[in-house]
């Protein structure tokens, strides 16, 4: 068991790169042995925090859950635009503490339901970008008022 190598859950739903900062939702139709938690960052009351990552063109959708597709299951495209989503939470109901699988890493144990997570999301932002499309299994996480059978809509804030 290591941790999430990626970091971020990528996919395409329409001509919309979606990138995800928080858990990837879990496979439809399929059990998993381990849910994967995300990384997780601590901040005190009004403290910030900052990090910049890449991504490699072109775009391939990723989700932990899903092992990499045969080159058959995959299409090239193209996005017109992309939004970032982070997920956060408050402290309240949720205790950090040091992983005893992974050294240096901490795990989250909380009890609050998947509806108390809130997600902080950019508007799209137009960039024409090259992205490789599974045709496999692979769940796509619909955002805000799109319509989902597997999550309940979340609380999301759009920063512009």
């Amino acid at each position: 068991m290591t941790p999430d190598p990626e970091n971020a859950y990528r996919f395409v739903v329409n001509a919309s790169l979606r990138i995800l900062l928080g858990a990837a939702p879990l496979p439809r139709d399929a059990d998993v042995e381990t849910v994967n938690r995300p990384q997780v960052i601590k901040l005190a009351a009004y403290r910030s925090f900052e990090e910049s990552f890449s991504l490699r063109v072109p775009v391939d959708e990723y989700s932990c859950y899903f092992s990499a597709p045969a080159a058959t299951q995959v299409a090239p495209g193209r996005a017109d635009d992309v939004s970032l989503f982070v997920e956060y939470a408050f402290a309240d109901g949720i205790e950090v503490r040091e992983s005893k699988v992974f050294e240096g890493a901490f795990e989250i144990m909380t009890s609050l339901p998947r509806t108390k997570i809130r997600q902080l999301h950019t508007a799209p932002q137009a960039l024409s970008i090259d992205v490789r499309r599974r045709s496999d299994a692979f769940s796509r996480l619909l955002i805000g008022n799109e319509c989902s059978p597997i999550l309940p809509p979340r609380r999301t804030t759009v920063l512009d």
